[in-house]
């Protein structure tokens, strides 16, 4: 079994999410509730945008949910983030901050599909879907950001969030020779992205009984976080939204029989945190549990089957 929780997987995960996904609202869409990229306009597409094999899939998701998916799209649908221009400029050699994308190779686009319905869509019912999608999923070939103080000033990416869109790389010939930690990588990233940009934009609610189990407001580190029932320190203030996408974070990413594993000394990641040497309290596997059930009541989906999933 493919080992996805060693250190560099999770920082990783979290250089993805934090750096370069989790900084971005998104917005979701159903039939009665559908978001638009600016105020006072309704913005619609139109499909098929071709004749592939793929297309009736991506007119009947569609159909089903709400949601666009496209591989033909404008620059605006991609680099307009409600308050900003996000996309990466390149005056005499220098790049400025931002993103920069090409439309996915349609050679390749149905593949992207394929690997959305084989390790995104299958986890959710329609239902749910239809409020956590946001109201396109654009498929590129080309998603790098642009960091010009960096070391390495353009790096490739997996995914790109912003108001009302999520963006996924590889649709082109990479997703052909995509290694098994490359693609339980990017398993891990969309459904994570999925489920923190639904509770950015207000459409999956923080479970009321998770909150009322920790104080909030204090700083955590990774000397005192477990006992406290916190998984992810870095002297950070607690908060209750972080705690939530943390523990959503660790079960999508995570093994089961990882979560419980017997972890080394000074082993910060995700395993062992349901061990009595990490949760010494016993308030990780509370916390753990509500999240658990939460999902199974509320919208029917079982987070846990997503972390076990094996590419």
């Amino acid at each position: 079994m493919l080992n996805i929780l060693n250190l560099d997987h999770m920082k990783k995960i979290n250089i993805i999410i934090y750096a370069i996904l989790g900084i971005f609202l998104g917005s979701a869409c159903n039939d009665e509730d559908r978001l638009s990229p600016t105020e006072g306009v309704e913005m619609t597409y139109t499909l098929p945008q071709g004749n592939h094999d793929y297309d009736a899939r991506i007119v009947d998701w569609n159909k089903r949910c709400g949601f666009f998916i496209l591989y033909e799209f404008e620059p605006k649908d991609i680099y307009w983030g409600q308050t900003s221009w996000q996309e990466a400029i390149e005056r005499d050699g220098e790049w400025s901050w931002g993103f920069i994308s090409d439309p996915a190779d349609q050679n390749y686009a149905g593949k992207q599909v394929q690997f959305l319905e084989d390790h995104l869509f299958k986890y959710y019912p329609d239902s749910t879907l239809q409020r956590f999608m946001p109201l396109k999923f654009l498929l590129c070939s080309k998603l790098q950001y642009s960091q010009p103080l960096s070391s390495v000033p353009i790096v490739d990416i997996p995914l790109f969030s912003s108001i009302d869109m999520i963006a996924m790389n590889y649709g082109n010939e990479a997703i052909d020779n995509m290694d098994k930690h490359t693609a339980s990588l990017l398993k891990d990233t969309l459904n994570v992205e999925l489920l923190w940009h639904a509770i950015d934009v207000g459409k999956l609610q923080i479970d009321e009984a998770f909150t009322q189990l920790s104080e909030y407001g204090d700083y955590v580190n990774n000397s005192t976080m477990y006992s406290l029932g916190f998984i992810n320190g870095s002297s950070q203030v607690a908060s209750q939204i972080t705690d939530f996408k943390y523990y959503i974070q660790a079960i999508v990413t995570t093994p089961f029989d990882v979560l419980n594993a017997e972890p080394e000394e000074e082993d910060y990641t995700y395993r062992g945190i349901l061990h009595p040497s990490k949760d010494v309290n016993n308030m990780v596997n509370r916390k753990y549990n509500l999240v658990i059930n939460y999902f199974k009541t509320m919208y029917n989906v079982d987070l846990q089957k997503i972390g076990n999933a094996v590419m």
